[in-house]
C-alpha cells in the first residue's frame, strides 16, 4: 500500500493543476440504488445437482459531498436467498444453523461499497476503500454482478483522466494475515494498472493493462493484456488477449487467453445484429476475477481455462422496450492433457477417461422488457448438450438446463 501512495503523489504532480468544477451545492447528499428479485433454476449444470431458488438483492447508495473536492460513498447490500438458513454464533467455539424465514431471526445486512473519493484536480482522483474494479467486458477483472452478492475489492486506487481516456493504478488487499500480534503468514495482494485510450471512430477503445498478484506462499503472477473495440457504422468488433508469467504459472506456454468478436447490425427498425465470436485459453491460464454469465454460456458451466470454441450471436429489438438475444456455443478442450474447468476453478469431467476434446454445445435465449424508466423484466433459458469428452466422463444421460425470470428496479 505504501508504494501506491508514492505513485499517487507522482501522478498528482504530473496532473494539470486545474481547479475542480464547482458543485451545485456543498455539503449535499445524493441517492441512487437498485433492487432485483429473481427466480432461478439450475438442473445439473454442475453435472451433479438440481437446484432452484428465489433470490433478492437490494442496494441503496448514498453519496455525501462535503465540498467540491470530496465525495464519500456508501452502498449497503441486502442479499437474501428465500428460506436459506444462516449460521448463528451459538457459542464462542461453534455455530448453529438458524432459519431466517418465519422466525424472529433476521438475515444480516452487508456493505458492498464504501469509499472516499478525493479529487483535488479536475483530471485526478484518489479512491480509497471498498470498491468495484471493472474493466472492459470484465473478461479478466469484473464486477461479477450476476451473482446475488457481486464482487468488491478493498483497494486504494488513483485515476488520471486525459483527453483520450483514463489511467488507473491500484493496490488491493485480498487476504491480510497480519492483523493480530500472532500473524506471521504473508498476505495476498493484487496490484494493477489499466490505461484506456480512444483514437477516433475506427478505434474507440484501445486498452493496455498489467496486473501483479502475490499470494501467501509466496507465488508471483504477472499479467499483461490488450483490448481493442469499436463500432464503425454497421460493423463492430471486439478483441482482447492476455498473457501470464511468473512462479504461479506451472507452464508459461499454457497461460493465455484470447477473445475476438465481429458483428454486423442492419439499419432497420428491428435493429438485428449478427455476430461471430471465437475464444481460446490455455491449460494453465488463471482467469483471475472475471464476470461470469455474459460469456461462455449463460448456464455458467465453464471457466476461462483450457477452453476453446466459438459463438454465434443474434439479437434485436422487435418492439419498443423489448430486446432479445440468442446465442449458440460450441466448446472444446484446448489441451487434452487436462480437463475442462468449472467457473469456481475445479476440474469438470474425468480427463483420464477421454482423449476427445469436444466438450459440448449450448443454446441460450435472453429476453428483456423495459416496463418503465425504473422497472425492467428479464427472462432467460439455456440448454446444454454433452460432447464426447463429457459423455466419456459421465455415464448418466444428463442434459443440463438453466432458466430464470427477474424483476429489476433502478432508482
Amino acid at each position: 500500500m505504501r508504494n501506491l501512495l508514492v505513485v499517487t503523489m507522482m501522478m498528482a504532480a504530473f496532473c494539470q493543476a486545474a481547479p475542480a468544477k464547482a458543485a451545485v451545492s456543498a455539503s449535499s447528499f445524493s441517492f441512487k440504488g437498485e433492487a432485483r428479485l429473481r427466480v432461478e433454476g439450475d438442473d445439473r449444470t454442475d453435472f451433479a445437482n438440481t437446484k432452484d431458488f428465489t433470490v433478492l438483492r437490494v442496494r441503496p447508495g448514498v453519496t455525501f459531498t462535503p465540498d467540491v473536492t470530496l465525495d464519500v460513498f456508501l452502498e449497503p447490500q441486502f442479499s437474501k436467498t428465500f428460506g436459506e438458513p444462516q449460521l448463528n454464533a451459538a457459542t464462542t467455539t461453534a455455530n448453529a444453523s438458524q432459519t431466517t424465514s418465519g422466525t424472529t431471526f433476521d438475515t444480516s445486512l452487508s456493505v458492498h461499497e464504501a469509499y472516499i473519493d478525493y479529487h483535488p484536480y479536475e483530471n485526478f482522483s484518489f479512491i480509497g476503500g471498498r470498491q468495484i474494479l471493472d474493466y472492459g467486458e470484465g473478461l479478466v477483472v469484473g464486477r461479477a454482478d450476476w451473482g446475488n452478492v457481486g464482487r468488491s475489492f478493498d483497494a486504494l486506487r488513483t485515476r488520471v483522466t486525459h483527453k483520450r481516456g483514463f489511467w488507473d493504478v491500484w493496490a488491493s488487499k485480498l487476504v491480510d494475515n497480519n492483523t493480530t500480534a500472532t500473524g506471521t503468514a504473508d498476505d495476498t495482494n493484487f496490484y494493477g494498472t489499466y490505461l484506456s485510450m480512444e483514437f477516433g471512430k475506427h478505434l474507440k477503445a484501445l486498452d493496455l493493462y498489467a496486473f501483479y498478484q502475490r499470494d501467501g506462499l509466496p507465488q508471483h503472477l504477472y499479467v499483461g493484456g490488450v483490448r481493442a473495440k469499436s463500432d464503425i457504422r454497421w460493423f463492430d468488433y471486439r478483441l482482447e488477449a492476455t498473457k501470464e508469467y511468473g512462479g504461479a504459472v506451472a507452464s508459461g506456454d499454457g497461460a493465455y487467453q484470447a477473445d475476438l468478436e465481429l458483428g454486423v447490425t442492419l439499419n432497420t427498425s428491428f435493429r438485428p445484429r449478427f455476430a461471430v465470436e471465437g475464444f481460446t485459453s490455455g491449460r494453465n491460464y488463471n482467469q483471475l476475477f472475471p464476470s461470469g454469465h455474459e460469456f461462455l454460456g449463460s448456464a455458467d458451466i465453464f471457466s476461462r481455462r483450457n477452453i476453446s470454441g466459438g459463438v454465434f450471436h443474434f439479437s434485436g429489438e422487435p418492439w419498443d422496450n423489448i430486446t432479445f438475444l440468442l446465442d449458440y456455443h460450441r466448446f472444446y478442450r484446448t489441451s487434452t492433457d487436462t480437463g475442462a474447468f468449472r467457473f469456481n476453478g475445479t476440474v469438470l469431467g474425468l480427463p483420464a477417461r477421454s482423449a476427445n476434446n469436444y466438450v459440448g454445445q449450448e443454446l441460450d435465449f435472453f429476453w428483456k422488457y423495459r416496463v418503465s424508466r425504473a422497472l425492467s423484466f428479464f427472462a432467460g433459458l439455456a440448454g446444454f448438450l454433452k460432447g464426447d469428452y463429457l459423455n466419456d466422463s459421465y455415464a448418466q444421460d444428463w442434459r443440463p438446463t438453466f432458466y430464470y425470470v427477474q424483476l429489476e428496479a433502478k432508482f
